[in-house]
């Protein structure tokens, strides 16, 4: 029972570690997109899951902000 149990949570961290490298995977394309629309008079910051875009001609800020999804451990009871 105990080496169920031990396979189980090794899974487990097996899958948070994959859903981890798809969320960085996909703010790095956003952080490419956002890349190719600011040109030379655009500079970018990037916190963790925020983008700050300045634009210099517009003297504007744009913030987009990536809201994570809360992770739900699922659990199954064998009887």
């Amino acid at each position: 029972m105990k080496i169920n149990n031990i396979i189980t949570d090794q899974i487990i961290a097996n899958i948070f570690q994959l859903l981890n490298l798809v969320e960085i995977t996909f703010l790095k394309k956003i952080k490419l997109l956002i890349d190719k629309k600011c040109q030379k008079n655009k500079a970018m910051e990037v916190f963790g899951n925020v983008f700050k875009v300045h634009d210099h001609k517009n003297k504007q800020n744009t913030t987009l902000k990536i809201k994570k999804k809360q992770k739900k451990i699922l659990q199954s009871s064998s009887h």
